[in-house]
Parts: structure tokens; sequence; C-alpha cells
């Protein structure tokens, strides 16, 4: 081969790295942005999942809050 060719050969070899440099800073980004959305979203299932307990004990409350006042409405005649 002679140098010209070896001399064409480098420089396709050169903007293949540097192609290749350039989609792995895209995958590192793209990682980056994957981990914060993963962050984000276990984020939000906390709290839901704290928001779910809150409203199962709202829930609690109003039913033995109605069942006291059908107890006392009971008691004093007013069925």
């Amino acid at each position: 081969m002679s140098d010209e060719g070896f001399d064409k050969l480098l420089t396709v070899m050169l903007d293949v790295k540097e192609t290749v440099d350039l989609l792995v800073k895209k995958v590192d980004k793209l990682e980056q942005k994957v981990d914060k959305l993963e962050q984000g979203q276990k984020e939000t299932h906390q709290k839901l999942d704290k928001l779910e307990d809150h409203i199962d004990l709202l829930a609690s409350k109003q039913w033995k809050s109605e069942k006291d006042i059908y107890t006392i409405k009971k008691t004093m005649g007013l069925f």
C-alpha cells in the first residue's frame, strides 16, 4: 500500500474515532438524563405512597366519625 493509501486509511480511521467519541458523549448525556428520570420516578412513587397512606387514614377517620354520629343519633332517638 502506498503512502497515499495509508494517509487515506488514517484519515478514515480518525473520522471513525471522532464519530465514536461523539457517540460516547451523547450516550453519557443520555445515561445522565435517564438517571435523573429514574430518580424523579422513585421520588414520585414515594410521594404517591405517602398520599395513599394519608387518604386511607382520612377515610378511616371519616368512617369512624360517621359511625359515632349514627350511634349518637340512635341513642338520642333521632332514628
